[in-house]
Order: C-alpha cells, then sequence, then structure tokens
C-alpha cells in the first residue's frame, strides 16, 4: 500500500473540528481517487477488511482490495489480494458485504461470493431478486433482504426459500446455533425491517417469523458477537442514532441489553470486535460532507460516547470499518487507517 504523507490527514481532520484535541492518530493509506460511491467492509470479530478501489481509468478495471489485520499486529496490513470482477472502469459496485468467511460485492441484483479462506480466492456468482440491502451468512447459508423480500440461498447448491415481509429490510444479523454435538436446527437469521424483523430459521425445511417490534427495528448495521450482537441505526427519535446490544441466548426472543442514543443523523457503523465502536454521522443535510462522528466504549454493561472528526466523504456508501482498535475509513482521498487516542 502506498502511504500518504501524515500531515495531509491531520490537516484534514483538525479542519473538522477546529481547535479541539486529535483523536485520530493516522497510520497508514492508499491513496487513489474514490469516485462517488466507495466503501469498506469487514471487521468486528473478523479479521478480513474489503474496500472498492475505484482506477478513475480507462486502461485500468476497478477492484476489490482484500486486507487481513491481525490483532497481534495492530499497525500493519496484508494485502490478500486485488479481485477484478471483470466490470471495467466505468462501473462500480452498489454494495459490499465481509460475512461468514467471505466477500460479497454487488452490483444490483448481482453478487460475487469470494472465498476468503482460500488463497486462490475463488468466487461463484449469485442472482438475487434484487439489491441487497442486508445479507450474511452462517456456514452454508446465505440470507439477503432486498426491499421486502428476504431471501434463503445454500450455497452448496441446495433449495432456497423466499418469504416476503411487511417492509423493507434494513440489516441481517447471523445468530450461530447452540454449541450442541447435533444442534436440532442450522442457524438463526434476524433480518431487520423498518417495522421489526424477520427470523428465519436455515435448514432444510426452512422457518421464516415476522414480529413486529417498535424497538428492534430499522438497524442499518449488525454484527455477531457469539451469544449477542451489536446493532445500529437511525434511532425513532429524529435526529437521532442508537447503538444496541442485543442478548441473543434465545434467538426467537432477542433481549437488548443497553442502548446508547447519539444526537446525529445516522450514516454507517463499525464495530471492532471488542469494546470500541464508531457511528459515522450524516449531515442530514444536502451537499454538505460527512465529516464528523461518534467513538463508543463498552464496559461493564453500558456505553460511554464522544465526539470525534472523521476524513471528509461527499459520495455515497459505507465509509468506515473496524478491527482490533484501529479504524478504517474512506474519504476524497482513498482508504486510511487510524488508531484512535485514548
Amino acid at each position: 500500500m502506498r502511504l500518504r504523507p501524515a500531515l495531509l490527514l491531520t490537516a484534514l481532520l483538525s479542519a473538522c473540528q477546529g481547535s479541539d484535541p486529535q483523536p485520530l492518530v493516522w497510520i497508514d493509506g492508499d491513496t487513489f481517487y474514490p469516485g462517488n460511491i466507495a466503501f469498506v467492509a469487514g471487521g468486528g470479530a473478523s479479521e478480513f477488511i474489503a474496500y472498492t478501489r475505484f482506477s478513475n481509468s480507462a486502461t485500468a478495471p476497478n477492484t476489490i482490495r482484500l486486507l487481513r489485520h491481525r490483532a497481534a499486529r495492530p499497525d500493519a496490513l496484508e494485502l490478500v489480494g486485488d479481485v477484478d470482477l471483470g466490470l471495467g472502469w466505468a462501473a462500480a459496485v452498489s454494495r459490499l458485504f465481509v460475512t461468514g468467511g467471505a466477500a460479497v460485492p454487488c452490483l444490483g441484483s448481482t453478487c460475487w461470493v469470494i472465498d476468503l479462506t482460500s488463497e486462490a480466492l475463488p468466487r461463484s456468482t449469485i442472482t438475487l431478486p434484487g439489491e441487497p440491502d442486508g445479507l450474511a451468512i452462517h456456514g452454508r447459508w446465505l440470507v439477503s433482504g432486498a426491499g421486502t423480500t428476504v431471501s434463503l440461498l445454500d450455497l452448496q447448491g441446495g433449495p432456497g426459500a423466499t418469504f416476503t415481509a411487511r417492509a423493507p429490510v434494513t440489516s441481517v444479523l447471523p445468530v450461530p446455533p447452540p454449541p450442541l454435538p447435533e444442534p436440532p436446527a442450522g442457524p438463526t437469521f434476524l433480518a431487520f425491517t423498518t417495522v421489526g424483523y424477520v427470523r428465519v430459521t436455515a435448514d432444510a425445511a426452512p422457518t421464516f417469523a415476522e414480529v413486529d417490534d417498535p424497538t428492534l427495528r430499522s438497524f442499518a448495521a449488525a454484527f455477531p458477537d457469539g451469544a449477542g450482537g451489536l446493532v445500529a441505526g437511525p434511532s425513532p427519535t429524529y435526529g437521532f442514532s442508537r447503538v444496541v446490544r442485543l442478548d441473543l441466548s434465545s434467538p426467537a426472543t432477542p433481549v437488548v441489553s443497553h442502548v446508547e442514543e447519539l444526537p446525529v443523523h445516522f450514516a454507517s457503523f463499525a464495530w471492532d470486535g471488542g469494546a470500541t465502536s464508531v457511528v459515522a454521522a450524516s449531515p442530514g443535510e444536502t451537499f454538505a460532507p460527512l465529516r464528523d462522528g461518534y467513538v463508543l466504549r463498552e464496559l461493564e454493561g453500558e456505553f460511554t460516547s464522544a465526539g470525534i472528526p472523521l476524513p471528509q466523504w461527499w459520495g455515497d456508501g459505507v465509509t468506515v470499518a473496524m478491527h482490533a482498535d484501529r479504524l478504517f475509513t474512506m474519504s476524497n482521498s482513498g482508504f486510511d487507517m487510524f488508531r484512535i487516542a485514548r
């Protein structure tokens, strides 16, 4: 990766917060023109980070760059590979997910499942009912949500199933089965909608159960964490975002453990797999850049939060990911890795 001078990033970030202390310490970066839509995905409990690398050149394709970030070497990134999806330089992916040991970029309803567990990075192509707003993989099963359609796919080629929800899907959270020698069923997925969630049991005879819930709804990002999960999205209170810790020890009845409400419009969310997460704030107005957020620490069953500046971004997409206390961002000048000063 090509290093960008730290002075440029410091000036950019300091401009977001005036004379406040600089909480982001720049570590590494990859300079390129990101286009009008950019994505970074992964992290949480996964070591893999993926981002869209726009070429802006008719002689070079747009690619998905795949990295590994190990907690034992938190200031280093390993290049896993660059994947050319054959789209040329004029087309950019419209969604990107890292889930279940795979990276899944999508262009509309066409998605590519890239196996991150193999050095050869084999990939398969799937076609969904529409462009997914949420997608998750656990084992052989993939669940996606496109509009009100919830789809279950068997990545080993078995039959799938679909379900029509009462409201659009906003994200999908995989819930692993209990650690029994022979679990009675496959994993559960929670497909959150704008009015609640759809509980999907992935098995040879899958089931779909829709629940209206005024609290467990509209989550735009969802990370599994053992018998729990961390989810985030717009708050029911206009102009606020919220981060919610869920107890999923009984997947049929998710329980809210604790919540943090933040006085910003929601843009995107990242979790580092431990005690730290970041909410990127939308400016909530037209023709204004995304440039601010909140860092949250989760200790002893509660959140604390503080505002932080973020690199400026004028386009669409998802601009933050985290792993092992490091923040990965997309900005107007490319991809960067930061440490958040405590």
